[in-house]
């Protein structure tokens, strides 16, 4: 088995393609790999499923040196998918998912929950939740990454996850050193309902927003302090939504309701939404949507009396989903931005002509056929009609 093109470098490794499986990668640490990790490797290898293969980068192998020594792992090529952040974010959406209205997110929102579900179903936990681990595709289908740093439970042994991201990291485990600590699913669903939330609110985070009291009031010390920006009870924790976004409400109730069990202090307890319990919600509230008067890219729930997305764009001037036109009964869709750029691509005619001067006019005169057929008869060499 030989390397092939570098695909991607790291911290930790670098990815290249094989050159004789075109369905897999090696992912190649810069470092030593311990016997621990190897260990790792090959106890994930061994629980392999089809579904973990449809729904993450699954190492699937443990790759060797010619002496033997470990110095990595083979797994599933991802190829058609971008980093997620890509498809929350109303700016980078545009332009990375053109197509992408709030039905799109609320799909991959749901399939997020499918991917988190798969992950506990085989006895191992995320850990590492963060928005650069989840990957997803013009379908809305999803993808986990960098798989390796999750923890596994395998042959009798825990490999644990002692790596995270503040912003995703549950209040319990905060300002704490992830050595030694053994993460559960009710952990990963704290992450993964800000995953959601950040899909469903134009990539808000539901920790950031005003603080009310004194002093700065960073995401991970309001994250601690349970201070949901966006929950029922923000007043008595000092928090106030940024200007000109939607009430969750707007997301309807259920989704509300689970946004507030997810960061509520009882939430440490082991209450939080199971990934179950989400895809059943999105689920619900995709079939509860209606189309937009005034804008046909926009979708929200039936139940309300106005677009939140219209009111937004309004207030904002931000264009939060990419606008169409359909044709009826072609089929197909008038991009206004293709068709806007093709306008502005068309070169210019150049200066236009210089308008006549006064003494320009005294000097045009008509011809003599001109004349006949007007009756006048001209005068002198001005050519003046008598």
């Amino acid at each position: 088995m030989s390397l092939g093109e570098e695909l991607g470098r790291g911290g930790e490794g670098s990815v290249y393609e094989l050159t004789n499986r075109p369905d897999l990668v090696a992912k190649v640490y810069h470092e030593n790999i311990s016997s621990e990790k190897a260990a790792k490797i090959e106890a994930m290898a061994a629980i392999t499923t089809d579904r973990l293969l449809s729904l993450t980068a699954w190492p699937v192998e443990l790759l060797r040196t010619v002496n033997g020594r470990p110095c990595g792992l083979l797994m599933p090529k991802v190829t058609g998918y971008k980093d997620i952040h890509h498809l929350y974010s109303p700016k980078s959406r545009k332009v990375q998912f053109p197509n992408a209205d709030w039905r799109f997110l609320i799909r991959a929102a749901a399939n997020t929950a499918r991917a988190f579900a798969a992950i506990h179903n085989a006895g191992c936990v995320i850990g590492d939740v963060n928005q650069g681990g989840v990957m997803v595709s013009d379908k809305a289908t999803i993808k986990l990454i960098d798989c390796d740093s999750f923890q596994v439970s395998a042959q009798g042994r825990k490999f644990l996850c002692e790596v995270g991201v503040p912003d995703f990291t549950p209040p319990e485990l905060q300002g704490r050193s992830f050595k030694g600590i053994l993460r559960t699913p009710n952990h990963d669903n704290f992450g993964l309902a800000i995953l959601i939330f950040r899909l469903l609110f134009m990539g808000r985070h539901p920790f950031a927003g005003r603080f009310l009291g004194s002093g700065d009031m960073p995401i991970e010390k309001a994250i601690a302090e349970f201070r949901f920006t966006y929950g029922s009870r923000r007043a008595s924790v000092q928090m106030e939504p940024p200007p000109n976004t939607p009430e969750i409400t707007s997301a309807s109730v259920p989704i509300a309701l689970l946004l507030e069990r997810a960061f509520s202090r009882s939430s440490v307890n082991g209450s939080r939404p199971s990934p179950s319990e989400w895809i059943s919600a999105l689920e619900e509230l995709e079939q509860q949507l209606k189309q937009c008067d005034v804008n046909a890219s926009h979708h929200y729930v039936k139940g309300l009396q106005l677009c939140p997305w219209c009111y937004i764009e309004a207030a904002t001037g931000v264009v939060l989903f990419n606008f169409y036109v359909y044709q009826q009964g072609s089929g197909t869709t008038f991009d206004i931005h293709i068709a806007w750029g093709r306008i502005v691509s068309v070169q210019p005619p150049g200066p236009a002509p210089a308008l006549l001067s006064r003494h320009d006019l005294g000097i045009i005169r008509p011809c003599q056929e001109a004349a006949r057929r007007a009756g006048v008869q001209l005068c002198g060499n001005w050519g003046w009609p008598r």
